[in-house]
């Protein structure tokens, strides 16, 4: 019954939060985990436990020092990413159906913080993919543009850079890449050009092996 379950006795402190994402992240998700917070989507020690993670990744991490030929932009933050429990909306599946997409078309992506984002480490990538990004930090959407028109490729959907941290206003999908410059073809993509760069818009969630696709031929043109 549900009140012999650990989960339902109590939330996680920010320590024990913090040893739950370290272990995860280290060591991987496997076996069974039981954890429970006031509000799943908003856990306000999850920044700082992220940004300690992120120093010292380079050398904990698996696949250390070794950087990936394109990017897939994270979310900025949120518990989606650990694991399948905590998905109402299928936007973590979403996220994990690109990213094996392009582990399959062997081009494994290093996975880009918003922080990072801000930082300037688009400039290290030809293609950054970007679907189901509703939340970037604020300015987020501006440097990925600039980004774009510096030469850049970058892959949406109708779901990418809706909202930002700043009072998270609520952008319509239509009109924020700009206008297209050709019509949705058969993979259900629609084109932007901006400046150097362009822009790929999904028309939907296409699941992992349309998305497989659709990176493999962007990946091509190159």
């Amino acid at each position: 019954c549900d009140r012999d379950r650990l989960s339902a006795r109590g939330q996680l402190a920010a320590g024990q939060t913090a040893a739950l994402v370290w272990e995860q992240a280290v060591h991987g998700l496997s076996g069974l985990n039981f954890w429970m917070t006031k509000e799943p989507m908003v856990n306000p020690p999850l920044a700082a436990i992220k940004l300690a993670i992120d120093s010292v990744a380079d050398i904990l991490m698996p696949r250390p020092r070794i950087k990936g030929p394109v990017a897939l932009l994270y979310p900025f933050e949120s518990t989606h990413g650990l694991g399948h429990s905590w998905d109402p909306d299928g936007s973590y599946s979403n996220l994990m159906d690109w990213y094996t997409g392009l582990v399959f078309r062997q081009a494994s992506p290093d996975v880009l913080s918003c922080r990072q984002l801000l930082a300037g480490a688009p400039s290290r990538y030809p293609v950054i993919f970007a679907p189901g990004c509703r939340l970037v930090r604020a300015g987020g959407t501006a440097s990925l543009l600039r980004w774009v028109e510096s030469g850049g490729i970058l892959i949406v959907d109708r779901e990418s850079c809706l909202m930002e941290d700043a009072r998270y206003p609520v952008r319509a999908p239509e009109g924020l890449w700009g206008r297209a410059s050709s019509p949705a073809d058969a993979l259900g993509l629609t084109r932007y050009d901006r400046g150097k760069g362009r822009i790929y818009r999904a028309a939907e969630r296409p699941g992992f092996e349309k998305a497989g696709v659709i990176a493999a031929r962007i990946l091509d043109e190159g």
